[in-house]
């Protein structure tokens, strides 16, 4: 569920290769459409250096991966279900539930599943961001000199 929620919004960018670039007669209209709600939310704003993002690209993959990793140790650190808890259920005599593990192929899967989501629905925001540095002379203009 946890995978889903996050990869879902990014599977709109999974086609967009690494030298995309981003239409510069339509910076309006997104030629990405999301099924669902996105998880960052964040603003296009210029310094004196140039456009930036209000949250940094780079800061999604490391909380998608916090989130990750700790759910995963919350779920691995649930002791292990005695057969005689369950009564109801039969039970091998040397059979245990287990909580997950944090190195299973499933885990492992799961984890670059959202990372290559993550990695590809950055490459879009920064072909967008690079139409907006030919306005950062104008952003630094001194306005009054540029009057007089």
């Amino acid at each position: 569920m946890f995978v889903y929620m996050c990869e879902t919004p990014c599977l709109c960018t999974y086609d967009c290769e690494e030298d995309f670039e981003w239409d510069p007669q339509d910076l309006l209209n997104s030629p990405f459409r999301s099924p669902t709600v996105t998880l960052f939310y964040f603003y296009l704003l210029m310094s004196a250096d140039g456009p930036y993002y209000s949250t940094d690209t780079a800061q999604f993959e490391i909380v998608i991966q916090r989130l990750f990793r700790e759910m995963l140790y919350r779920c691995h650190f649930i002791p292990q279900v005695h057969p005689r808890v369950l009564t109801g259920i039969v039970f091998d005599k040397e059979l245990f539930l287990t909580s997950i593990g944090l190195l299973e192929s499933a885990v492992v899967d799961y984890r670059e599943r959202l990372l290559k989501a993550y990695r590809k629905a950055i490459i879009p925001l920064h072909a967008y961001l690079r139409q907006y540095e030919c306005f950062t002379e104008l952003f630094n203009m001194d306005i009054e000199a540029y009057v007089e």
